[in-house]
């Protein structure tokens, strides 16, 4: 599998024997959200990322083969990509993840002029309910059974991708919002989520 961290999410393609780790040089920019004033995250990770990652190494660039995933403010990050470009990724792992962006300043700051109407376009939570799996992504959806922040929000997620007519899997740990609950999640996933994505390869 290749592992690609950005900005707090990773995408996990299928490929033997080569683990990449590719680092963007843009610090500044917030790592929690998909699109900020400043700096677009999409088109960083489906025009830069993704597209150098299947041209530099032995993956297979199906989306099929690619997992987009995160934990907490990446996992909302990874949820939110996936579900808005299921043409690239076929399964979405998020985390601990809240259904909408956040920031410190609020939405005007973050997405500055038609801040709430941005922020509805980011928020999971929002319109999950109306996605048609068309095409099909598989979700992973986890929390530590203790994590109050976020429980709630993943719980709400599920439901609505359920409904919508998403396979969801739903995994709950005991802990709270610590990589004591991520680590065994992101296994428990990986190791369900392999097998479909060395099949699609």
């Amino acid at each position: 599998m290749a592992v690609v961290s950005y900005k707090k999410v990773f995408i996990l393609n299928y490929l033997p024997l080569v683990t990449d780790y590719a680092r963007h040089e843009d610090r500044a920019a917030q790592p929690h959200v998909v699109t900020v004033v400043e700096h677009a995250v999409d088109p960083d990770l489906l025009v830069d990322v993704v597209p150098g990652v299947d041209a530099a190494l032995r993956t297979a660039p199906v989306r099929g083969a690619r997992l987009i995933g995160g934990m907490s403010a990446g996992g909302y990050c990874a949820l939110n990509l996936g579900l808005r470009h299921p043409d690239v990724f076929g399964s979405i792992l998020d985390l601990s993840g809240l259904a909408r962006p956040t920031h410190s300043g609020g939405m005007p700051a973050l997405y500055g002029a038609d801040a709430a109407a941005r922020a509805a376009a980011d928020s999971p939570g929002g319109y999950a309910r109306g996605l048609r799996p068309d095409p099909g992504v598989l979700v992973w959806l986890g929390y530590g059974a203790q994590d109050e922040t976020t429980r709630a929000d993943v719980q709400g997620v599920a439901a609505d991708l359920r409904a919508a007519g998403f396979p969801v899997r739903l995994l709950v740990r005991p802990g709270f919002h610590t990589f004591r609950v991520w680590r065994p999640l992101t296994a428990q996933a990986l190791d369900e989520a392999a097998p479909g994505l060395v099949a699609a390869a």
